[in-house]
């Protein structure tokens, strides 16, 4: 399966730890738009920043 999740999503699972199943369900290819990127990365203040790119870099995502 293959998904693309908006930024509201992953702004959702930095702050509450909701969308987790969505977010980490396996056997999906999630799709990352570069939008989306530029707004998490944007938007990060710097005690989030780590949660976002730890979580970024913890899958596999295509760009």
């Amino acid at each position: 399966m293959k998904v693309m999740f908006d930024t509201n999503i992953y702004i959702s699972f930095i702050r509450n730890r909701t969308h987790t199943a969505e977010l980490q369900r396996r056997g999906t290819v999630k799709y990352l738009s570069a939008i989306v990127l530029m707004e998490l990365w944007a938007g990060a203040r710097t005690n989030h920043q780590a949660a976002i790119f730890a979580f970024l870099g913890a899958g596999l995502m295509v760009i």
